[in-house]
């Protein structure tokens, strides 16, 4: 497969390197292709056609059988092997039917009954798990490690299962735990409850189930107490914790922690008793570095980034797992579950001593986004009136009327000193010693600075208006936007207030404003604010000045996302020129430019100068960031973008994924960009009309912004509009309808009644009550979106057009001939 391509449906019947359920340990494989049975093999067994032979071990043969009353279905017969000491044979299959029938789990495999053949050999009749083994699962589809973790978590569900209903596994292992894909999902299955040991053997157990001194498990999953005392008289669920533990440092690290290829089995025993266990990140960091490559790549990443990911918590975790006395392991499979939960959430684990600095760097790592979002904020105010500061100075030696200038200069860079510490303190509180133990979460710390601000800065207003920015700036970045509408336009209030001395900080609380209208759809509201901007700056900075080609390239976003590419290009091209005339040739805003120029271009079927421009920016951020930056993958996905457009979907896919491989090395698996990367695959399947491709792109986006954007973010609105038109090509037309509706209500709620979005959800549901005969509705919804549309845009805008020419055929389907006539004629146009 092609790296980022997802995973391939798994086979119906198990192949080469694949087991079913009841497979046993120590399994030979298939004799032969499927359906060639071996000699003096049965060819019914009760009411059920044996159709091959899956696998034999120690506790008997497996066959697929098909069962056709009284439903029809494939399962899985064990068959004890007369081979075997008859009389132990036979109480272990019995307790393994026994086990399994207190269980009913979705990762454990379903029993359907059992019996005895004419022979009065035993057999068991199970659920046909058709899959891989855990490990070989994950390294064929490339799994992460957090993939990996999401698999490995239903494993443990499984598992803790078996326990509440009384039960040990005793053999946990890869190859005892199976992967099958249900609707497209993979689903672990454990398998072979063959040795298991029952909590309660008072349940009929009259005989034992393990003979003295003879090893029953795999020697390299059990724990210490298990090969100390081989008859397995005691050992505990903490005795599957371990193999857990094993099972998860092979799943991180390709092999399992005491083995090695030159081990025999008194060795391997003695280390397992004996040996510490290593933390996966150190065992990862012992590999050969050819093998470390390929583990790497198997995980969906490169050796120092694995390393990095293991070492930390996932040592701590796995190691406490694999602890050599069980009263410092994991209590139970669900509280090895719980840690990893919390370690993919980013909060402190139990595994790991805790610390003041550790449980502080948890609350960052959770809240990375939000934090960095604030930081950068910070940074770049900080550093602005460092610079304008400097400029004063420099100013004021050379003319004395520049004095008043230092002067402002003076109390923006003292502001932003109160700015700085204002925030730190705010960020203590993150602290679990000022918290008093407590959680404190992004939202809960935005809300306690925004309620400090006016407590605390009462007498600094320049201060608490530059605050307010900051923290409008960060609500925004979360998706909070009518928490960051009020900060900002507070922030912009008092700028006003305060007059002459403020307009350069008051232009930039204008430009946070526009931007927060700009990402809630409410375009008319943002270029007046922009325009403002740009009057100021041109005004105190001159026409040649950095930020004002700052402004001049958020204008020309405006108008390209609103599709006004003629009005976007001069725009960009005057950034440019600002740029290209103080900058080096090589400098980020330079390729910023040239790329959001490229991308209008090749909307004005300039497809050729639009991705030189595209390419030449591509090659500027690979020389000044390298290979691996977020910046290269972002253009690497505008360039997918414009070949896409342009018909050329094989590259754009192949570049789309270059894209996607880049933002998964080096950003967190849960980032939005990494979301937007599958959410674009996703478009482009849906162009190939390959929908159910779109549809697991779109949902594994959906599942990644949802971590950590709130829902009404525009992005996971644009994704349920997606989703919604996809129902509705596939014929679900009320679950798409269902969809449209919720979609346009929150739309309308948050991004207002006539925003360009709104007008694109009005169009897509009244095409579908058209298609489901509400042609009523529907020409009440074609009219709405034409009267948004053209309070935006040229009579003769292509959208305009197209809105106009469906609502006139509805309105002659219902009859109302005089009201189609009486819109304007255009040239006609697919609805």
């Amino acid at each position: 497969r092609a790296p980022g391509d997802l995973p391939d449906t798994i086979p119906e019947t198990p192949g080469k390197g694949e087991r079913s359920s009841g497979q046993a340990s120590g399994e030979k494989g298939p004799p032969g292709p499927a359906g060639d049975l071996p000699a003096g093999a049965p060819r019914w067994i009760g009411p059920y056609r044996i159709l091959e032979l899956l696998g034999e071990g120690g506790m008997g043969s497996v066959y697929l059988a098909e069962q056709s009353r009284p439903i029809r279905r494939r399962v899985a017969i064990k068959l004890i092997q007369s081979r075997l000491p008859t009389r132990e044979a036979v109480f272990r299959f019995e307790a393994e039917r026994r086990s399994l029938a207190r269980m009913s789990h979705p990762n454990i495999a379903q029993v359907f009954e059992a019996g005895s053949t004419d022979e009065g050999q035993p057999y068991l009749v199970m659920e046909h798990v058709p899959g891989k083994p855990l490990t070989r699962y994950c390294d064929l589809e490339g799994l992460s490690v957090a993939q990996r973790l999401d698999l490995f978590l239903e494993v443990c569900q499984g598992v803790h299962h078996a326990h509440q209903k009384g039960v040990l596994h005793r053999d946990l292992k890869p190859s005892n735990v199976l992967v099958t894909e249900v609707e497209e999902r993979p689903i672990p299955k454990l398998i072979d409850f063959g040795i298991a040991k029952a909590l309660d053997e008072s349940e009929g157990a009259d005989e034992p189930l393990t003979r003295a001194g003879r090893i029953v498990g795999t020697p390299a999953y059990l724990s210490p107490e298990a090969v100390l005392a081989p008859e397995g008289s005691d050992v505990d669920v903490r005795s599957d914790v371990y193999a857990l533990g094993v099972l998860l440092f092979e799943l991180l690290v390709g092999e399992v922690p005491f083995q090695r290829s030159t081990d025999n089995l008194a060795t391997l025993i003695d280390r397992v008793r004996s040996e510490e266990p290593t933390p996966p990140s150190r065992g990862f960091a012992s590999l050969d570095p050819v093998v470390a490559r390929a583990r790497a790549g198997s995980r969906a990443s490169s050796p120092a980034s694995l390393q990095r990911r293991l070492r930390g918590d996932l040592d701590w975790i796995v190691v406490k797992a694999l602890a050599k006395e069980r009263d410092r392991r994991f209590a139970s499979a669900a509280s090895l579950a719980a840690d990893i939960r919390r370690y993919r959430r980013s909060e402190p684990v139990t595994a790991r001593p805790p610390s003041r600095w550790y449980l502080a760097s948890r609350f960052v790592q959770r809240h990375k986004i939000q934090v960095v979002a604030a930081a950068l904020v910070l940074l770049t105010l900080v550093g602005g009136l460092v610079a304008r500061t400097r400029e004063a100075r420099r100013a004021n030696r050379e003319a004395a009327r520049a004095t008043a200038a230092a002067e402002r200069a003076e109390r923006e860079a003292a502001a932003a000193r109160e700015v700085s510490e204002f925030l730190q303190a705010l960020f203590e509180l993150s602290d679990p010693v000022a918290s008093r133990g407590n959680e404190v979460t992004a939202r809960e710390l935005l809300d306690r600075g925004a309620d400090r601000i006016d407590e605390e800065l009462a007498d600094q207003p320049a201060t608490r208006a530059r605050l307010r920015e900051v923290m409008g700036g960060v609500y925004r970045s979360l998706g909070l936007y009518d928490v960051s509408g009020e900060l900002l336009e507070e922030s912009v209030a008092e700028l006003e207030a305060l007059g002459s001395g403020h307009e350069l900080a008051l232009a930039d609380a204008l430009e946070s404003l526009g931007l927060h209208h700009y990402e809630t759809g409410h375009y008319d509201e943002t270029r007046a604010l922009y325009d403002r901007v740009l009057r100021i700056r041109r005004e105190r900075l001159g026409e040649t000045h950095p930020e004002t080609a700052t402004i001049l390239a958020h204008l020309g976003d405006l108008h390209e996302v609103q599709g006004e590419y003629e009005e976007a290009a001069p725009l960009f091209r005057q950034a440019l020129r600002i740029r290209e005339r103080i900058l080096p040739r090589d400098h980020r805003d330079r390729a910023e430019n040239l790329e959001r120029l490229g991308i209008v271009l090749t909307r004005l079927d300039r497809r050729a100068d639009g991705e030189a421009m595209m390419r030449e920016s591509l090659e500027i951020r690979r020389r000044i960031l390298g290979p691996d930056h977020p910046r290269v993958a972002l253009t690497l996905n505008n360039l997918a973008i414009a070949r896409a457009e342009g018909g050329d979907l094989e590259t754009g896919r192949r570049l789309f994924l270059d894209s996607l491989e880049i933002r998964r090395r080096a950003l967190p698996p849960d980032h939005p960009d990494v979301g937007q990367s599958l959410y674009n695959l996703g478009l482009l399947h849906s162009m190939k009309n390959e929908l159910e491709e779109a549809e697991r792109y779109w949902r594994r986006a959906g599942e990644i912004w949802r971590s950590s954007l709130d829902e009404s973010h525009p992005r996971l609105l644009r994704l349920r509009t997606e989703l919604a038109g996809l129902a509705r090509r596939q014929g679900r037309h009320r679950e798409a309808e269902l969809a449209f509706r919720t979609v346009l209500e929150r739309q309308e709620e948050i991004l207002g009644p006539d925003s360009v979005e709104v007008s694109s959800t009005l169009e897509d549901l009244a095409g579908l009550l058209r298609e489901r005969g509400a042609l009523d509705e529907a020409a009440a919804l074609y009219r709405r979106c034409l009267e948004g549309r053209r309070s935006r845009l040229p009579a003769d805008d292509e959208r305009v057009v197209r809105t106009r020419e469906s609502l006139r055929k509805v309105l002659l389907e219902l009859g109302r001939e005089k009201e189609a006539a009486a819109l304007p004629e255009t040239p006609a146009a697919t609805p």
